[in-house]
């Protein structure tokens, strides 16, 4: 491990630099769809180190999603629409109001009534809710993997989770020629991440 310490702040304008006129090629070349599958890759390794309770790869996993975010919101500055910044402040104004029994004079008896208390409050908002079906471009119909609405809060029943990560992306390879299984990437075609080639894991 490296002796310097990098923090969050470092690590924006680290991909600030990368995209930028003088920074790397193939950074500069990515789009909000060109890093979708690297969004999703990088969540389901993230979900993969936490069932098999290896917390040293969930520390470099967590790493690797941030990244994803920290590339979005890149995109997003540079053409004028938010920074990071502001999914920070949008996310701490929503966690505070969504919690009122912590940061406002309101009780919840238990974590049933936060939930309830929580979906109360989104609705109020009056935002679009959250899809409760997935989007027929996902090629393995992810409901059907994770057996839950994308929208649903709380605690999973045990073994509601219909399979394990690397299941789903064979079952996204079955359903579409154009995705592949971090196995199958790793036998056939480097995939880029920031300025480094790498393989994904099998």
């Amino acid at each position: 491990m490296s002796d310097e310490r990098y923090t969050c702040r470092d690590c924006v304008e680290i991909i600030r630099k990368l995209r930028s006129p003088d920074g790397c090629p193939w950074d500069n070349e990515q789009t909000y769809k060109s890093l979708r599958k690297y969004f999703l890759e990088e969540v389901f390794e993230a979900i993969d180190a936490v069932d098999r309770e290896d917390f040293a790869g969930l520390q470099e996993e967590l790493g690797d999603v941030l990244w994803e975010v920290l590339f979005m919101a890149r995109l997003a500055e540079q053409e004028g629409r938010f920074t990071i910044d502001d999914v920070f402040q949008t996310l701490g104004e929503k966690m505070v109001r969504r919690h009122p029994h912590i940061f406002g004079d309101e009780t919840a008896e238990d974590a049933d009534a936060v939930v309830r208390r929580w979906e109360e409050i989104k609705k109020a908002e009056k935002k679009p809710t959250a899809r409760t079906t997935f989007s027929p471009r996902c090629p393995c119909r992810c409901r059907a993997c994770f057996g839950r609405s994308a929208s649903a809060r709380g605690p999973r029943k045990p073994g509601s989770i219909g399979t394990t990560p690397i299941r789903c992306w064979k079952r996204c390879a079955r359903n579409s020629p154009n995705w592949s299984t971090p196995a199958e990437a790793a036998t056939t075609t480097p995939r880029r991440k920031s300025s480094a080639i790498y393989y994904s894991p099998s």
